[in-house]
């Protein structure tokens, strides 16, 4: 609950301060959350690389996302603000997925090792977890890539060059972290601490929802969710 919706919340309400009520002073709020976007990135990555629990990893990651989504909503334009919500609803499902298949062990999870041997124990949930993680970390075709790229755009397009550069070198470092997931999952032996998994049906048909939303974004979700977003954005401020 307060991983998801505690940023749900917030990403609203600063639209709603910084769009709505102080966009006269675009050129103060713009740089403050540029700094803190790129400074949430840098944190994120250099906790989550070495982090050995799950519950402070999935924090620190966080953070790294919600640094990008700074990054959108000091764009400052129609664009960015719509990358925004879109890289939220991505988010949200990323997330979902993660602690779903975390919530459906039998035993209690405390560190990141306890997901060596799940590929073996549990290949599809394994799967599902490793497009997760390659989705958080930016790989293309995934839903992770393409919000991350209108980020970017929109950065791009507002002439911001050197902070897309920045973000996007920062995006490479990230995935670091998330690669160490996929090792654990794949190379590390089965022990006896190893998850064990056992989904009821309501959670295999959220996960399965969730995760054919992740893996198909692309072909069929993305512009239709930012022409509708976008327009949404333009009734409400005009």
């Amino acid at each position: 609950f307060l991983s998801i919706f505690s940023k749900i919340t917030m990403v609203f309400l600063l639209i709603k301060l910084v769009i709505f009520y102080f966009y006269f002073l675009y050129a103060e709020w713009s740089y403050l959350l540029i700094i803190s976007g790129i400074l949430s990135i840098i944190v994120g990555i250099y906790g989550a690389i070495s982090e050995t629990r799950i519950k402070r990893f999935f924090i620190y990651s966080s953070m790294g996302h919600v640094g990008f989504m700074l990054l959108g909503i000091a764009e400052g334009g129609i664009h960015g603000i719509a990358a925004t919500f879109l890289y939220l609803i991505i988010y949200t499902i990323t997330v979902f997925i993660g602690w779903t298949i975390l919530f459906s062990s039998n035993n209690k999870i405390t560190h990141i090792n306890q997901l060596s041997g799940l590929s073996k124990t549990n290949p599809t949930l394994s799967f599902i977890l490793a497009i997760t993680m390659l989705s958080m970390s930016g790989i293309p075709p995934l839903a992770g890539f393409y919000v991350k790229f209108e980020i970017l755009y929109a950065l791009v397009e507002s002439e911001f060059y050197s902070i897309a550069l920045i973000a996007l070198l920062l995006t490479v470092f990230s995935f670091f972290y998330y690669l160490r997931i996929i090792k654990i999952l794949y190379f590390e032996p089965t022990s006896k601490y190893s998850l064990q998994h056992k989904l009821n049906k309501t959670q295999a048909f959220l996960l399965a929802i969730c995760f054919l939303t992740l893996v198909n974004f692309s072909l069929y979700f993305q512009q239709p969710i930012i022409y509708f977003i976008k327009n949404i954005i333009i009734q409400t401020l005009y």
